[in-house]
């Protein structure tokens, strides 16, 4: 699938911060929060807050393909 390659990395963007988001939504569910340091005992993560808020060493998220990236379009337009 060829994706115009502005619209294909606006869109790899918007997914990361989706993907993102509800990986927060739902540890926060489990009862995590935000804290300087990752403790699983005291269930706080450093990654637990919104994406554009994070800094880039704690930007994680799969790499998607141009076909999910396609999809994902499809659905949101």
């Amino acid at each position: 699938i060829d994706i115009d390659p502005e619209i294909a990395e606006t869109a790899r963007v918007d997914m990361q911060k989706w993907h993102h988001n509800r990986w927060v939504s739902e540890m926060v569910a489990e009862g995590w929060r935000y804290g300087a340091y990752f403790s699983e005992s005291q269930k706080t993560h450093p990654a637990l807050r919104d994406w554009d808020s994070l800094p880039e060493d704690h930007r994680r998220s799969p790499e998607f393909s141009n076909q999910q990236i396609f999809e994902w379009l499809r659905k949101v337009m």
